[in-house]
């Protein structure tokens, strides 16, 4: 979430919802969209189905004693032998038998995976259903307190982050139609420990993307809104430019290969739905020279 906090690391994702075939496909769709080639994922990504038979790492006995399941110990055994990095856990309530608001029982939860993070030394990130939210779709934006069930959960993470679709409001305030609204997902941090919160949404826009057996798949891709809000506050609608919003839009261009100059100009239009003159200007904070990068500080980091 926080933009130069970045490393690359082997990643385990745990899907009990979806079967191999459909995590495969959405994989599919992520490699087009993004330009990855298959090989870079070769030993780096690791996927795992609980469908039909979902990855259970606590359960609760009669009597409500909480007990870690056998496989809590194979994932740590796993997580080690393939020097993972990052767990995905799709979704959390999959993954246990407590009821989901006993706010006790789900912080035992909470613990196992503190432990497999700790004896690991891995990250773990649990996808989370949120309430209800009746009418606005956005009504959650931001709200750490949003997710489903037992508070514990929220107090134990480091780091929430809620994802909702734009809302009819928005999009009307932006002079966006229902079809293109749809396709709209906001990012927001409504927690974050040890760092700088985000104060800011980031937006992704679904993308059809069709993938080698003609199947389309959805995949989000970020988008820069910027121009449409500011002309809904009533502006001409140029961002102005700074290094940090400059840096931002870059973050969103690459990814990791090598680009030049120009085409990094010619993507920073496109993206950002800006005309050469106003690019140039901002091309002009990025070095052009190939022997002398550009770093550019955001919030000191």
């Amino acid at each position: 979430l926080m933009l130069g906090i970045e490393e690359k690391c082997n990643v385990l994702l745990i899907n009990n919802e979806d079967d191999e075939k459909e995590i495969k496909r959405r994989i599919a769709g992520v490699l087009i969209a993004f330009n990855i080639k298959p090989e870079e994922l070769a030993q780096r990504l690791f996927t795992q189905s609980g469908y039909g038979s979902p990855l259970i790492i606590a359960e609760q006995f009669k009597g409500g004693t909480i007990k870690a399941t056998p496989n809590s110990k194979q994932i740590m055994e796993f997580v080690k032998a393939n020097h993972i990095g990052l767990i995905c856990i799709d979704p959390f309530i999959s993954t246990h038998t407590v009821e989901e608001n006993n706010n006790t029982g789900i912080d035992k939860v909470v613990t196992e995976y503190k432990k497999l993070a700790h004896d690991t030394n891995c990250a773990i990130s649990l996808i989370h259903h949120t309430r209800k939210s009746g009418n606005d779709s956005e009504i959650h934006a931001g709200d750490a307190e949003s997710g489903r069930g037992a508070s514990s959960l929220k107090d134990a993470a480091r780091c929430a982050a809620t994802l909702a679709r734009m809302s009819k409001k928005t999009a009307g305030s932006i002079g966006m139609s229902p079809e293109e609204q749809v396709r709209h997902i906001r990012l927001d941090t409504g927690k974050l420990n040890f760092g700088l919160m985000d104060s800011d949404a980031r937006w992704f826009r679904m993308e059809s993307i069709t993938i080698q057996n003609g199947d389309s798949v959805g995949v989000p891709k970020p988008v820069n809104l910027s121009p449409e809000f500011d002309r809904a506050r009533g502006n001409d609608g140029r961002v102005k430019w700074t290094p940090t919003l400059v840096a931002e839009a870059l973050h969103r261009i690459m990814r990791g290969d090598e680009i030049t100059f120009n085409e990094i100009r010619g993507l920073f239009m496109e993206d950002n739905d800006i005309k050469t003159s106003q690019a140039s200007v901002c091309a002009t904070m990025i070095s052009n020279d190939p022997k002398t990068g550009t770093r550019i500080n955001v919030n000191g980091e």
